[in-house]
């Protein structure tokens, strides 16, 4: 079993080696993210505290890449500004102006937030120079993609997780990883939970459905021109399916169907209004009769329930159903959080350390977890904060639809713009981890480098 600082270490020589050898085979800004694609097999929990901030190995990647980029001749930094460095800007003044107001003014409170926020998008945003950097990255993603499928296949089937058995178990986890559906165990892979797992396998929906014809770069000085096969096109949409489904988690499943739908539609614009027609009657319709929307997915639950007091009355609620609850529970303290939310210190544990839950503390422990972005956004952030967050989300899906006209890169935008779309409808059900967080701002900043790139090349 490896554990602790020596595995940290050795992650760190690994990174600088890829750095290096992909600097001088290639450019400094694929070196950059052929280090970010290496660090995505690793175990999250693999952290290291440095100066009161926690490091962990894909906040590392990110450092050393871009610390090489920097320094290298050909890394400049200087390209066009998009419309995204805007919008992580915006993110990061919310994140700095509130936990100033909230707990007074630190210098790691800057560092946190351009941690959290700012590094893995310029991790992603300085790995794209051209457009046909991202076709480079391709094989890199997809090794990524069929390992953590494949390892959260067998975790299903046979309940053994490599990932503990290498790195053991993540030392704070408060979540038992034997959790089991339907007689199979939930994949938790090399996150802390089967939602995270089965969201970071969705999140790379797109590199496999990049059109190897329709994309191929005949430019000579490009290595990465070779065709693949017709297995190695089709065999990672399948494992990610199946790895997908291995987390046993029903926000992912119907999120992959929703991507799935939302880049078709993309891609056969005559059927683009009567789609939106469509979503908006389902919308409506799980807004005007929420507890029929929930019944309905509940029967692809096999849940536990349980008893959980609200507003003075016994409730039985499933883990579907409290996603409901949240709004109950935390109605409160989200109407009176303000434009800048109560801060970070005050919501990073369970259950928050807020006001306005005096009358629903008791509901609020039994719902264990704040299982909603968007709540969890207003009571860290505020309203501002989470303004903040949504822009910088359909911003992204604005500019992925803009630059799905590039016949090199349609597919891969089109497919992202269809993951942006059923992220923004998980998040109703999970909290924005680290765990898929980090690479989530990593392709929205992938997104931006293109964006960058095709004004350069106008």
């Amino acid at each position: 079993m490896f554990t602790g600082l020596p595995v940290w270490i050795a992650f760190a020589v690994v990174l600088a080696l890829v750095v290096l050898v992909t600097t001088i085979r290639q450019t400094p800004a694929r070196a950059l993210g052929a280090a970010m694609a290496v660090s995505f097999v690793f175990p999250v929990w693999i952290v290291q505290d440095w100066f009161d901030q926690p490091i962990g190995l894909r906040t590392l990647a990110a450092i050393i890449g871009l610390l090489a980029f920097c320094v290298h001749p050909k890394g400049s930094i200087r390209s066009p500004i998009t419309l995204l460095d805007f919008c992580i800007g915006a993110m990061f003044i919310a994140h700095v102006w509130s936990d100033t107001l909230a707990d007074g003014f630190s210098v790691g409170i800057p560092f946190r937030a351009y941690g959290e926020w700012v590094l893995p998008y310029v991790a992603g945003r300085f790995s794209i120079a051209r457009t046909r950097d991202l076709r480079f990255l391709r094989p890199w993603m997809l090794s990524v993609l069929v390992i953590l499928s494949l390892t959260a296949i067998g975790e299903s089937l046979f309940s053994f997780n490599i990932w503990d058995a290498v790195f053991g178990e993540p030392p704070t986890s408060e979540i038992n990883r034997d959790g089991q559906r339907f007689g199979f165990q939930r994949a938790y892979s090399m996150t802390l939970h089967p939602i995270f797992t089965a969201m970071l396998l969705l999140l790379m929906l797109p590199w496999t459905r990049m059109n190897d014809g329709e994309e191929r770069d005949v430019e000579a000085d490009d290595a990465t021109d070779d065709q693949p096969s017709a297995l190695w096109q089709t065999l990672p949409l399948i494992l990610l399916i199946a790895g997908v489904a291995a987390g046993i988690s029903r926000g992912p499943i119907l999120g992959l169907g929703i991507a799935a739908v939302v880049a078709w539609v993309l891609n056969h614009r005559r059927f683009l209004w009567p789609s939106l027609a469509a979503a908006a009657i389902l919308i409506v319709g799980a807004v005007i009769f929420p507890d029929a929307a929930v019944t309905v997915l509940e029967k692809f639950g096999g849940s536990h329930v349980r008893l959980v007091e609200v507003d003075g009355e016994v409730e039985e609620i499933t883990g579907t159903r409290s996603r409901l609850l949240i709004y109950q529970a935390y109605g409160g303290p989200m109407l009176n959080a303000g434009l800048t939310g109560y801060g970070t210190i005050a919501t990073n544990q369970f259950p928050p350390n807020i006001p306005y839950l005096e009358s629903t503390r008791d509901s609020v422990e039994k719902l264990r977890l704040v299982d909603n972005a968007y709540v969890l956004l207003i009571l860290r952030f505020g309203w501002l904060g989470l303004a903040c967050f949504i822009l910088l989300f359909l911003t992204a899906l604005g500019t992925a639809i803009y630059l799905s006209s590039d016949p090199q890169i349609r597919r891969w935008c089109t497919v992202f713009a269809g993951c942006l779309v059923a992220s923004l409808m998980v998040f109703f059900t999970v909290w924005m981890s680290y765990d898929f967080g980090f690479y989530l701002l990593w392709s929205v900043g992938l997104l931006s480098g293109l964006a960058s790139a095709r004004q350069k090349q106008s």
